[in-house]
């Protein structure tokens, strides 16, 4: 993992928060994306400790997994909460829904922020808490916001019009997720996460034909969840080229 506390949007030309200048002024302060969440109804799960296994688990394989995008790892703040700091934001969307897909699977659901925003204390590489900012306080705000069952939610404060049009495709990709049956969303994780292996094999190893893989997956609307993706994606990507000019 990458330790250096000036990854990401602050090593471009800019002062890591908590360092002085040397013309003794204070720093400006650095803007980092910031990846949030807590577990939606968890204190009516059957079991709490299997729950903070798994979540505790899924937070630990995402930090493998993104290990090299990762700015301060994500880190379980408030028992069914977590955060952490990226240095993209089309990395911090991809780890934000790996967590949503891992624990979905589960049949636990989350809702996510992936926000932008000022952090003034120093950044902890190790873990992502003691730290303060108008980022974070706002990608909180927006993760407690009142808006309805939308799961994947965005806080760009100086860029409404984004941030309301990643909204809206957020409540999309929600209402298709819920409308998944367990195997449609066991199909569809399958697909996602190994999106170079042919369809065949897949369905080799789910023992079934690849047929019916397809069945499963036109069924589950996966097409046009792709591309809700694949959308955030790539405006998320031209956001982080932009910022990086």
């Amino acid at each position: 993992m990458n330790s250096n506390p000036e990854t990401g949007y602050a090593s471009h030309g800019r002062i890591a928060p908590g360092r002085e200048r040397q013309d003794g002024r204070m720093p400006r302060q650095a803007s980092y994306v910031i990846s949030m969440g807590d577990l939606v109804e968890s204190t009516g799960y059957a079991d709490p400790n299997a729950l903070h296994r798994l979540f505790n688990d899924v937070v630990a394989r995402a930090n493998r997994r993104f290990a090299e995008s990762i700015v301060s790892p994500l880190t379980i703040t408030l028992g069914d909460e977590f955060q952490g700091l990226s240095a993209s934001l089309r990395r911090g969307f991809e780890l934000n829904h790996f967590v949503r897909m891992s624990l979905l699977e589960q049949g636990v659901s989350t809702r996510l922020v992936l926000g932008i925003g000022a952090i003034d204390t120093a950044v902890n590489p190790e873990n992502a808490w003691n730290m303060m900012g108008e980022g974070l306080s706002r990608a909180r705000e927006k993760l407690n916001a009142k808006m309805g069952s939308n799961c994947y939610r965005f806080c760009f404060p100086r860029q409404e019009q984004l941030e309301r049009l990643l909204d809206g495709i957020g409540r999309s990709i929600t209402k298709t997720e819920a409308d998944w049956t367990q195997t449609q969303l066991e199909y569809v994780a399958k697909r996602l996460s190994q999106p170079r292996k042919p369809v065949s094999v897949i369905a080799a190893e789910l023992g079934i034909s690849k047929n019916s893989m397809y069945k499963v997956l036109r069924s589950a609307n996966a097409d046009f969840y792709v591309e809700q993706l694949q959308t955030i994606t790539e405006v998320l990507d031209s956001e982080d080229r932009r910022r990086e000019a």
